[in-house]
C-alpha cells in the first residue's frame, strides 16, 4: 500500500528536462525522458538519523542472522518490535544496519561492490576482500550477471560455499539484457546457479529497458518471488519517472513492491537529489547507492586531456569518460583537492566522507582491488565531515549544481 496515493498531489504531470544517461555496464546511452509523466513536486523526506549512536551485540551467528534476515523461505514477517535503525557490534568492528525498504532485511551501511571480482582482481584476491569486508561488519554484498560475464558472481559463490557464509549476508545482483520475462527468469536461474545458493535477497533490474514492456518485466520478477527464489526486488539506474511508473503498475497489479533503487551518487552525480530521493523517503524506498569515488575519477588519477591509464576503471569500461571527463567534473575534482589540501586530508577521504555521510542513503556500496580500500571507507566514516566542509566541497562558483 502507498503511503501517499499516486493520484494526488503528490505526483502530477510535469515537463521535464531531457536526461542524457549512458548505463557503463550495458554501455549503451539513451535520453531517459524528453517528458516526465512521472514527476515528483512533493518535497518532504524521511531521512536517516545523522547521529553514530553505537550499541552493542553478541557477535554470533544467531545475531548476523537476525540483521541480515537470512532464511531458507521466500515469505518473511517484519517484527515490528525491532527497532529500526540498530547498531551492532561484529567480529570486533562497529557498524550500523539499517532496514531495507519494507522488508525484514538488514543491510550494512557500508555494501560491498563486487564489480571487480573476477574482471580487475583474481579469486583470491577477491577471496581476502571478501574474508576483510565480512570481519569488519559488511554484511550486503551487491553483484551482477553482467559483471565480468558472471565471473563476479562464481566467485562470490565459490567463497560463500568455501566459508558457509551464506545465512550471513544479504545477497544482491541484478538482470539484464532484453528484460523480458523469460529471460529475467533464465537468467536468474543461472545467476543461482553461479552463486551456489537456492534463493537471492535482492534481485535488481540493471537498467531500464526501452525495448520491453515494464509489465513484461515485473511479471517475471513477480514469478521468480512466488517461487521463493527472490525475496525481494528492486531496481538499477532507474530515473524517477521510470521507478515511480513501476511502483504504480505493482500497485494496480497487487505485485511484490520494489523496495530498492541503486543509483550512482558523488560529488559530481548529484542527480538523484531532486526527484529519487524525496520518491524513495516518501514511498519507503531502500537506495543504495554506489561509485561514491565515481568510478576513480576523485582519486585525481586522471587529468584534464591526459591519456587514460591502462588497466584503470576508465579503460576498463571507457562509458565513464563521457560522464566525468566534462568541465563540471574537472571543476568538482579541483574544488576537492584544493578543500583537502586546506584541510590537511585526502582527497579520496573527503570525497567518501561527503558520499558515506549523506542522508537518505540506505548504504553505500564501495568497491576494492585491495583490502585497503575496505579500510579506506571505514576511516573515511569514521573521520566524517564538518558541514562547513561538505558547503566548500558542493558550492563551486561558475557551475550550474547537477541537482
Amino acid at each position: 500500500m502507498f503511503r501517499t496515493p499516486l493520484t494526488t498531489t503528490g505526483i502530477v504531470l510535469l515537463p521535464s528536462n531531457t536526461i542524457a544517461h549512458w548505463n557503463p555496464y550495458t554501455q549503451s546511452g539513451k535520453n531517459q525522458n524528453s517528458f516526465s509523466p512521472y514527476c515528483l513536486v512533493r518535497n518532504e523526506f524521511v531521512g536517516r538519523p545523522t547521529s553514530r549512536a553505537r550499541q552493542e551485540a553478541d557477535p554470533d551467528a544467531a545475531s548476523f542472522r537476525s540483521l541480515t534476515g537470512a532464511a531458507s523461505s521466500a515469505t518473511h514477517k517484519f517484527k515490528a518490535d525491532r527497532p529500526l535503525h540498530p547498531t551492532r557490534r561484529l567480529f570486533g568492528s562497529e557498524m550500523q544496519y539499517h532496514q531495507l525498504g519494507t522488508t525484514d532485511l538488514r543491510v550494512s551501511s557500508l555494501g560491498m561492490g563486487c564489480v571487480t571480482f573476477g574482471r580487475e582482481i583474481d579469486r583470491d584476491t577477491s577471496f581476502r576482500i571478501l574474508d576483510h569486508a565480512i570481519d569488519r561488519g559488511i554484511n550486503l554484498l551487491d553483484t551482477a550477471a553482467a559483471y565480468a560475464n558472471g565471473a563476479s558472481e562464481s566467485v562470490l559463490g565459490d567463497w560463500m560455499t568455501s566459508r558457509g557464509t551464506r545465512d550471513r549476508v544479504v545477497l544482491a545482483t541484478k538482470v539484464s539484457g532484453t528484460l523480458t520475462r523469460d529471460t529475467i527468469i533464465a537468467s536468474a536461474e543461472e545467476s543461482l546457479e553461479r552463486l551456489q545458493t537456492d534463493r537471492i535477497d535482492l534481485l535488481q533490474l540493471h537498467h531500464w529497458s526501452e525495448e520491453t514492456p515494464l509489465e513484461d518485466s515485473l511479471a517475471g520478477l513477480t514469478t521468480l518471488v512466488e517461487q521463493g527464489k527472490v525475496r525481494s526486488i528492486g531496481c538499477s539506474n532507474f530515473c524517477a519517472w521510470q521507478l515511480c511508473k513501476a511502483l504504480l503498475l505493482m500497485h494496480e497489479q497487487g505485485a511484490p513492491k520494489m523496495q530498492s533503487v541503486q543509483p550512482p551518487y558523488n560529488l559530481v552525480q548529484r542527480e538523484i537529489e531532486a526527484e529519487v530521493l524525496p520518491l524513495c523517503a516518501d514511498q519507503q524506498i531502500g537506495v543504495l547507492s554506489y561509485s561514491p569515488l565515481a568510478a576513480g575519477f576523485l582519486t585525481g588519477k586522471y587529468l584534464r586531456g591526459g591519456e587514460v591509464p591502462r588497466g584503470t576503471r576508465f579503460d576498463v569500461i571507457p562509458g565513464h569518460q563521457s560522464i566525468y571527463f566534462t568541465d563540471h567534473g574537472f571543476a568538482v575534482l579541483d574544488r576537492l583537492q584544493q578543500v583537502a589540501f586546506e584541510q590537511g586530508r585526502s582527497a579520496i577521504q573527503l570525497a567518501l566522507a561527503w558520499a558515506i555521510g549523506r542522508p537518505r542513503i540506505t548504504s553505500t556500496l564501495i568497491g576494492a582491488r585491495t583490502t585497503a580500500h575496505v579500510d579506506q571507507a571505514f576511516e573515511a566514516e569514521q573521520a566524517g565531515l564538518d558541514p562547513d566542509v561538505a558547503h566548500l566541497l558542493e558550492d563551486i562558483p561558475g557551475i550550474v549544481p547537477t541537482n
